[in-house]
């Protein structure tokens, strides 16, 4: 696989996957960017069946995770599952490998902040207002009961 010695494995993606989108007219579905992706980077067989202890591909997993940053940076729109397409800050850009590393971190850390964050617990609702009522005829009805057995 063509590779760019700057760029760390799991940011290889990024900039092929951008232009992949453009090759095939600004969307494609996820096995046609990957068919194109393996083509623009000649990655080979062997490559594509290399797999991690999970069972997972590695390029797969690469390929997804790049997706995943370059849509969090709306550069990339998969609202739809079956069609991957550029959006229009997609269509304009012309990313650097500095401008990939940059997104990288940009999103990673809004990740790593988001775990960080204490989660909120859910506030007690009050109990409904009929539920109120329920109540009070209990009490009622024990406090009866109790002079009752009084006598």
């Amino acid at each position: 696989m063509k590779k760019s010695k700057d760029l760390p494995m799991h940011v290889q993606f990024f900039l092929p996957i951008i232009d992949a989108l453009k090759q095939l007219g600004g969307s494609g579905s996820p096995s046609e960017v990957k068919d194109k992706l393996i083509e623009l980077l000649s990655i080979s067989e062997e490559e594509l069946q290399e797999v991690y202890k999970t069972g997972v591909s590695k390029i797969d997993n690469q390929i997804t995770w790049s997706r995943v940053y370059l849509e969090r940076s709306s550069l990339v729109d998969t609202s739809d599952k079956n069609v991957w397409s550029l959006t229009e800050k997609g269509v304009k850009t012309n990313l650097r490998e500095e401008d990939v590393l940059d997104i990288f971190k940009d999103i990673h850390g809004k990740f790593v902040s988001d775990k960080r964050k204490p989660k909120k617990k859910p506030e007690a609702e009050p109990p409904p207002a009929e539920g109120l009522q329920h109540k009070e005829e209990l009490l009622s009805t024990l406090q009866v009961l109790s002079l009752a057995s009084r006598l």
